[in-house]
């Protein structure tokens, strides 16, 4: 899964910017395949806290999508003591001055400058100063101590430098240490993978377990939060990820790994401004998998008019499904290599664009010219295309990709007036998104997608249970399953989820007739 960039905060003092932007460069050009954005940060923007604006509001929006931190620590930000521990005093009880004394001159009368330096520097300690362990304590709370290290510009000695109680002096390093290097590695090979150009990739897999990480379901799921308000988390999330991302490529992925969910945002409220950001984004705007999307946003467009004027419905699906065939004859003819994810979605939208042109046809009063029967072949032939990509793959998410693709096969042959063909896949298509109950990846999705696979379970086994597709038996042992599904959906707050909202009322009012 591409998720954005990983951010890590350089936070640098007065003397200290020059190190931390050479570090910066060097491990862009090291790291130069991960996802990795470092931040430069001055230490100054602490001091933004004035009136009501809080400390804790400045590091929140200083260091809002940092994930760690290296503080460059420079002698500016330090300050100097001769701690009492320093002195060693003997048994017998002298005064700190007679011990210095006794330290300093020893049998001698008098000193050189030189022997007093080299006095001052064996007593002498330093540690940061008051307001930096203020400002970075806030630093700490938000990131923890794992996730960040102070780095001296200067070579210490183990006696040299105190630091604060309550800091570990492990997390201190001098920025020429091979630890430090250790640490960067750690942070960005341990929580990063590296992003190559898989827009050909025949063998790339989607893993939506890695779609959200724990930190992020446990914000979009809060209980404080309407569903509303969950959604609004969900764009914001995904557009500041993909903003974060450089190239094309990573884009163009990003937005095809998150396609599925679509259907699942309000039509209203503005809820896919991460797509549109996203493909505002793309620099490309010829290559041929951003053509694609356009059509798939189009489709997207033309659906969310429902009860709308929006021209001749018939001409803007038949000139998508149009396009979508003539790229996907156009990828055939250059014998070019596709992700099976933008496969899979160019001919998934192609067969529905097809099914759909051909029922808008059906409804224009005035008669015209055109083929049903070849779009309608077409359509089913997009389709098993992606039912038979979906199990090439054999993973959870083609799983759920192939409840969609068995599902509009049913829908085709409907349509075709082949109605053996409807019943078996659209059987098929219930006992795969009965299998969407218990996948583990459901489990790492927040809640409004979560209840929204159960209702589209729903919805295919009313349809399935509507068209005969089983023995009493298997209708009971079915709609029991519907029963208990749309149970967990009634005790939560389903307003403006909609497909769950039409589940259960459509559910609710067929039970007499199912």
């Amino acid at each position: 899964m591409i998720r954005g960039y990983y951010e890590i905060a350089f936070v640098y003092g007065q003397s200290t910017y020059g190190i931390a932007n050479k570090v910066k460069e060097y491990i862009e050009t090291k790291y130069a395949d991960y996802p990795i954005k470092i931040k430069l940060c001055d230490d100054s923007s602490f001091r933004a806290a004035k009136g009501s604006v809080g400390i804790d509001d400045v590091v929140e929006n200083e260091f809002e999508r940092a994930k760690s931190a290296i503080i460059f620590v420079g002698k500016d930000m330090l300050t100097y003591s001769f701690p009492i521990d320093n002195f060693q005093p003997p048994k017998n009880a002298h005064s700190l001055s007679e011990i210095v004394k006794d330290e300093l001159f020893g049998n001698k009368s008098q000193i050189t400058p030189t022997e007093f330096m080299e006095w001052v520097n064996q007593k002498l300690k330093f540690t940061l100063s008051q307001n930096a362990v203020f400002e970075m304590g806030h630093l700490w709370t938000k990131l923890s101590f794992d996730n960040i290290r102070l780095v001296t510009a200067f070579p210490i000695s183990d006696n040299s430098f105190k630091m604060p109680s309550d800091i570990p002096t492990q997390y201190l390093f001098y920025c020429k240490d091979n630890y430090f290097d250790e640490f960067i590695n750690n942070q960005i090979t341990n929580k990063v993978l590296p992003i190559a150009n898989v827009l050909n990739d025949e063998t790339y897999q989607v893993d939506y377990k890695d779609l959200f990480t724990n930190e992020e379901l446990e914000i979009i799921d809060s209980p404080r939060k309407s569903i509303e308000q969950q959604f609004e988390k969900i764009n914001e999330l995904w557009t500041y990820q993909v903003m974060s991302l450089q190239k094309d490529y990573e884009r163009l992925i990003f937005i095809y790994e998150r396609l599925v969910f679509l259907s699942y945002l309000p039509y209203s409220g503005g809820y896919d401004r991460w797509l549109t950001s996203a493909m505002q984004e793309v620099e490309d705007k010829n290559a041929l998998f951003y053509k694609i999307l356009i059509q798939i946003k189009a489709y997207i467009n033309a659906g969310q008019q429902r009860g709308r004027t929006i021209g001749n419905k018939f001409e803007i699906y038949k000139n998508i499904a149009n396009t979508l065939y003539d790229i996907r004859t156009d990828l055939e003819k250059q014998k070019i290599t596709i992700n099976p994810l933008i496969e899979i979605y160019l001919n998934d939208y192609l067969g529905l664009a097809c099914r759909i042109a051909v029922l808008e046809f059906r409804k224009l009063e005035n008669v015209i010219t055109f083929k049903e029967s070849e779009y309608l072949e077409r359509s089913i032939d997009a389709l098993k295309r992606c039912s038979d990509i979906e199990t090439t793959l054999s993973s959870e998410a083609s799983l759920l990709w192939s409840g969609y693709s068995i599902y509009n096969i049913a829908r085709t042959y409907q349509v075709l007036g082949n109605q053996n063909d409807a019943l078996n896949h659209m059987a098929n298509a219930c006992d795969i998104r009965e299998k969407w109950l218990t996948l583990s990846s459901l489990g790492k999705m927040p809640r409004v997608f979560e209840h929204s696979f159960k209702a589209e379970f729903v919805i295919t086994a009313m349809n399935a249970i509507t068209m005969g597709c089983f023995e009493d038996n298997e209708k009971n042992r079915v709609k029991i399953k519907c029963e208990e599904t749309l149970e967990t959906l009634k005790v939560i707050k389903i307003k403006s989820v909609a497909i769950v909202e039409d589940t259960i009322r459509k559910f609710e009012s067929s039970l007499i007739r199912i």
